[in-house]
């Protein structure tokens, strides 16, 4: 998943957030169709998946609610078994690592 949309309030505070599917829309077509590239172009992994999760605040309770959730995709999802080189599994355990490093084992 990836921070797509987000919405303040006149006073900057978030009042709205979406998060995407990293595979959600489409490339540009002004920069597939390029003839002067310096190098090649990037292999293409955007599908247009649907999947999506909006949440909203509640200003009467103040909490966090859930507006819209799709949860089907269009394409294949990652393998159990490479799970852990995917962005959000690397940043995580470097999280742990640098925590575990300087903090200790707490």
């Amino acid at each position: 998943m990836r921070k797509d949309d987000v919405v303040r309030d006149n006073q900057g505070r978030i009042i709205s957030r979406q998060l995407v599917c990293n595979k959600e829309g489409w490339r540009n077509m002004r920069y597939l169709d390029m003839d002067d590239r310096s190098r090649e172009a990037r292999s293409l992994t955007r599908t247009k998946c649907p999947a999506r999760l909006r949440v909203k605040l509640d200003y009467g309770c103040g909490r966090w609610k859930v507006s819209c959730f799709v949860e089907s995709h269009n394409h294949d999802l990652t393998p159990p078994q490479f799970a852990h080189l995917t962005y959000e599994t690397r940043e995580m355990w470097s999280h742990c690592f640098l925590r575990d490093k300087f903090f200790g084992y707490i």
